[in-house]
């Protein structure tokens, strides 16, 4: 990269960067604007040598991330898939996270909500065994209530779609039953196509409270 790459916008932005030290600030998708300000004049007094390692972005209204963080929210009985899945979008150059290695627990559900604050995408792996867990229900009006952008993937059969809650039937959907390379461009056009994201409320949404069967996901 030759320049700080930026989009025009209000007042918030996103600071992407590639150093370890910066990524525990990336909370939100927000930093103050006295930080945004700070640390513009540093890189430019510094004659752009760390041009490859931060980039500005001004977030910008209808624009998308050029890397989505993805959240996974899915049912255990259908994790052999999802796994695939996960592949398939760090493939397309996304970073993805679900919960495979938590054992349940108080500590797992605030792993789980911080995960979802900090996603661009909230993916719902629909199946029926998700759509009937306290735990995905959780997350899922979680995401809703951060204005998280949601896509759903259809990971297993047997799901009457004109059944789905409305806010997962109300977005258009992506077959990845068959796990082919359909399903991959499918997955890759949905990723690129979603809307802009939006900024999350202020003051955040209170965190729902840990379900009682939290090792039944």
């Amino acid at each position: 990269l030759k320049n700080i790459l930026k989009l025009q916008t209000k007042k918030h932005y996103l600071l992407i960067t590639l150093n370890q030290s910066y990524q525990e600030k990336i909370i939100y998708g927000q930093l103050p604007i006295d930080e945004k300000t700070e640390r513009k004049k540093r890189t430019k007094n510094e004659g752009y040598r760390h041009i490859q390692s931060v980039c500005l972005f001004w977030l910008y209204e209808g624009g998308n991330f050029l890397m989505s963080r993805i959240f996974i929210c899915y049912s255990r009985q259908n994790q052999d898939i999802v796994k695939t899945l996960a592949k398939d979008i760090k493939e397309l150059g996304h970073t993805v996270w679900f919960d495979e290695e938590l054992t349940g627990g108080q500590n797992w559900w605030d792993q789980i909500l911080e995960r979802i604050r900090k996603c661009n995408i909230f993916l719902f792996a629909i199946a029926q065994e998700a759509l009937d867990s306290p735990a995905c229900k959780l997350e899922l009006k979680y995401a809703s209530d951060l204005r998280k952008t949601i896509l759903p993937i259809i990971v297993a059969d047997g799901v009457p779609i004109n059944l789905l809650p409305p806010n997962l039937s109300a977005i258009h959907h992506v077959d990845y039953q068959r796990q082919d390379k359909q399903a991959y461009k499918s997955l890759d056009k949905a990723i690129n196509n979603l809307p802009g994201h939006k900024l999350i409320p202020e003051p955040l949404p209170k965190p729902p409270e840990a379900p009682i069967s939290c090792l039944g996901k």
